[in-house]
């Protein structure tokens, strides 16, 4: 990737790399790595092995590196149409959700349409929107809907004073990757009924934030940053609809 060169390996064993012992416990002998750029810079590699020593010559350098040139923009238009279908799901969910707190429905009509809407896009095993109140250490749910059921939940958990500080306090996402990192007692038993990941996104009005949103999934890493940025997005007219 730094060089932007080929490099043909003719025996892998005689290439001090431990990483390469089980290549050549399975048989493997010769490697070549053909870089494949994009505006001169290595954005991703071709790499073929043989059970051959020395089994690619200079017409196969050459052919590879042909190849290799052709992928570079092939690359270049995955990403751009994955960038594409990125944009439409986020317009068409704000869209959606903009119409829907818009209208008269009833408020646990709207918030159904809301989470369902954010379900259909950010797959999660359990979508909330709701409020904390810290006097009374509760958890207040709008709407909500679960595919695992989650532990009776306590009044003033060690794990909400955590994330309260983060949403409510910072208005700021508070995204835990894995729930068994964590040493608090709600973390240990929402993981223990198969709960991995949660994102807890603050709905502001103004600069005070009044309720969140919150996501948990049955995956490690179970939300990435673009699925956070949509879930800002859409937290952004919640407030009105709160309200």
């Amino acid at each position: 990737y730094k060089t932007k060169r080929l490099r043909n390996f003719p025996d892998i064993r005689e290439l001090e790399l431990s990483w390469l012992g089980t290549r050549v416990d399975a048989g493997l002998r010769s490697w070549i790595v053909v870089p494949i750029l994009r505006d001169e810079t290595c954005v991703s590699h071709l790499s073929l092995l043989s059970r051959k020593v020395g089994a690619f010559d200079e017409d196969c350098e050459e052919l590879l590196t042909a190849i290799a040139g052709h992928l570079g923009a092939a690359i270049h238009n995955s990403d751009l149409y994955r960038d594409a279908g990125e944009r439409a799901a986020r317009l068409e969910i704000t869209g959606a959700i903009s119409k829907a707190v818009g209208s008269e429905i009833e408020p646990e009509e709207l918030f159904k349409t809301i989470v369902r809407e954010i379900r259909r896009v950010v797959p999660c095993s359990r979508c909330l929107i709701g409020c904390y109140d810290r006097e009374e250490g509760q958890n207040r749910a709008f709407y909500q809907e679960t595919d695992i059921e989650l532990p009776p939940l306590r009044k003033f958990e060690d794990y909400a004073d955590w994330w309260f500080g983060e949403v409510y306090g910072h208005r700021r996402p508070a995204i835990v990757s894995d729930m068994r990192d964590l040493p608090y007692r709600r973390a240990r038993e929402v993981a223990e009924v198969g709960i991995r990941s949660q994102v807890l996104i603050p709905v502001l009005q103004g600069s005070e934030c009044i309720a969140h949103l919150s996501l948990m999934s049955d995956q490690v890493d179970g939300f990435d940053q673009d699925q956070v940025g949509l879930l800002t997005e859409v937290a952004g007219h919640l407030g009105a609809a709160i309200q």
